[in-house]
């Protein structure tokens, strides 16, 4: 990886992940599918925001950060049994990764 940008990509997601990326003209667009256009947009990896405090707010929180193209999180004091029903939650429904600060004792 260069860090340069290259024109002219097909971007295959699989499973919630990227399995290819390609030159657009050398690339088989799989039966399943959804494709969207993306002509003169630019693609990023996720963001990370690596200092939240979510405990009363998650629920306006998550919707939120996934919109500004943040798909995980570092939470740093929330109570560990509300950490994880998030993450059991995030199993199920859109949610940016959650990371926890807090230490199991």
């Amino acid at each position: 990886m260069s860090g340069k940008l290259t024109s002219d990509q097909t971007i295959i997601i699989k499973d919630n992940k990227i399995s290819y990326i390609g030159n657009s003209s050398q690339t088989a667009i799989p039966d399943y599918a959804q494709v969207r256009d993306a002509k003169g947009q630019y693609v990023i990896p996720g963001l990370w925001d690596m200092h939240v405090h979510l405990e009363d707010n998650y629920k306006n929180a998550f919707p939120l950060f996934l919109a500004n193209g943040v798909t995980g999180v570092r939470e740093m004091g929330a109570a560990l049994k509300n950490v994880d029903i998030w993450k059991r939650v995030f199993k199920r429904e859109c949610l940016p990764r959650v990371l926890s600060m807090r230490v199991r004792l």
